[in-house]
């Protein structure tokens, strides 16, 4: 306990967050330091709590994750040990919690989606997800620190994997350890999720315009208009490194793009999959006949129609020269 220190920042909380702080100060046996102000935002919440920080090493880690047993030794191993170089950075993995089972919602949703990079060891920089992510503090002083303003339609404004763009510029390397294990739990509601999942896509422009490379488009599979000429210039250019193997093919890509508009669109997504997986709260029979990418398929068309809504609202990304 005397070797790390945990830094609770409060962006403005409603809850008992302070009273629960207060309790656990004079308990637990490591330095707790808390840290509270107005409604801020994500961005300005998080280098609030990195400038205070007295270690080496950060780790950001969301507040609806709890790390399991080893994981902050396999992070510090990382660091002291195999790494001890000021670039290299750590992802670990986070999986849904089984406790999570008061809806069928719950029961089939999972965001996170780590179980599919199995036997990957480095990870793009689009990765970078404060969840459950550490690296040198210096390095991010210098080199990186979140944007403090909200996205320009609110949070969820993919602020993670920009900061993750800027870091790969000044040569970071992030790397995956699927045993650094974080358990996300959070009581998330199907309406909720939907609307966060919109106001993702009314930030993805901004994102793609920060960014300015023509991967993200193809990693967030936003197939529109103003993303044409980047899958073009992914698929017959260099940068399809950045990529995923799945991504990499673009006659997978096209057949996911096709399948995608046939199966989850507006016409389908109001008649057929809204009413079945809403009746699937109620009915232990419907619930049996749903699958989890059923839910992901509709959360990606509410991301693509964010996207679209993006670009009518504030106009399509302009790439910036880098």
């Amino acid at each position: 306990p005397a070797r790390y220190e945990l830094i609770v920042v409060d962006d403005g909380s409603t809850d008992t967050t302070p009273e629960v702080v207060e309790q656990a100060v004079g308990k637990v046996p490591f330095k707790l330091t808390y840290l509270r102000h107005e409604n801020t935002g994500p961005g300005y919440t998080q280098n609030r709590g990195i400038r205070v920080a007295r270690g080496q090493v950060l780790m950001l880690i969301a507040d609806d994750i709890w790390m399991e047993p080893q994981t902050l030794r396999r992070h510090l191993e990382f660091h002291l040990e195999t790494n001890p170089d000021e670039k290299s950075a750590l992802l670990g993995s986070v999986f849904q919690s089984p406790e999570l089972n008061e809806t069928a919602f719950l029961r089939n949703w999972a965001p996170h989606q780590f179980g599919s990079l199995k036997g990957i060891r480095e990870m793009p920089y689009y990765m970078f997800w404060a969840c459950n992510v550490s690296l040198k503090k210096q390095f991010m002083l210098e080199h990186g620190m979140f944007r403090d303003e909200r996205g320009r339609a609110g949070s969820a404004a993919h602020e993670d994997p920009e900061v993750g763009y800027r870091l790969m510029l000044a040569g970071m390397r992030l790397y995956y350890d699927s045993e650094a294990r974080g358990v996300h739990h959070h009581l998330e509601e199907f309406n909720i999720t939907i609307n966060r999942m919109y106001k993702r896509g009314l930030n993805f422009g901004e994102f793609r315009r920060l960014v300015g490379q023509p991967e993200l488009s193809v990693a967030y599979h936003v197939l529109n208009l103003s993303t044409l000429r980047d899958h073009w210039r992914i698929y017959g250019g260099e940068r399809k490194d950045y990529l995923f193997d799945a991504e990499k093919n673009p006659f997978r890509m096209a057949v996911h793009y096709v399948l995608r508009a046939l199966a989850f669109n507006w016409l389908t997504v109001k008649l057929i999959w809204l009413p079945l997986l809403r009746a699937a709260e109620k009915s232990p029979l419907v619930e049996s006949l749903v699958r989890p990418r059923f839910y992901h398929g509709v959360m990606a068309y509410y991301f693509q129609k964010g996207a679209a809504a993006g670009n009518r609202k504030f106009g399509a990304p302009v790439e910036i020269a880098r």
